[in-house]
């Protein structure tokens, strides 16, 4: 699911991008615009890392408690990383919801990931807004859009490869 965000304006260095927060008012955020990965990092950001490696996210729920997930990618957390109703406490009692500790994601990407650019980006996002399902639209944007950089990468490199032989 893309993140319900959207782009107002890009300057130098960034993008503003909105996103409604269900008591109707918007929310506007500076997002980083990253460079291009190299190769290798892209290669790093699709890669599936061991057991020893992995990252915790953790599902809560009424009846369930806390629950840890063991993702082993960027785009499995990407994929994981599930928008919080910010004040339909209901859903979030009857279905609950996936907590991701942000600092440590940004943390996880610095140091087992290689991504600086990326780490720094949800960590400029938290600096603009700490509150966690507030912030999760902006970050869900970013991690999207780099994603999407790295298989695009790693897709021009195989497109050139063919091409040259």
């Amino acid at each position: 699911m893309d993140a319900p965000v959207r782009v107002i304006s890009e300057e130098e260095g960034y993008r503003l991008e909105e996103t409604q927060v269900p008591d109707g008012t918007m929310l506007e955020l500076k997002v980083p615009i990253l460079a291009e990965p190299s190769i290798e990092l892209a290669h790093k950001g699709l890669r599936e890392y061991g057991f020893e490696q992995r990252f915790t996210i953790t599902s809560m729920s009424q009846m369930g408690g806390t629950n840890p997930i063991w993702v082993y990618s960027v785009p499995e957390i990407e994929a994981s990383v599930e928008l919080v109703p910010l004040i339909d406490f209901d859903q979030v009692q009857q279905k609950g919801f996936t907590y991701i500790d942000l600092p440590l994601l940004a943390s996880w990407l610095e140091e087992t990931v290689g991504d600086h650019e990326l780490a720094d980006g949800i960590r400029e996002l938290l600096s603009q807004e700490e509150a966690f399902g507030k912030v999760l639209p902006f970050v869900k944007s970013l991690l999207q859009e780099r994603v999407a950089a790295y298989r695009q990468c790693v897709a021009d490199v195989k497109a050139e490869a063919v091409s040259s032989s």
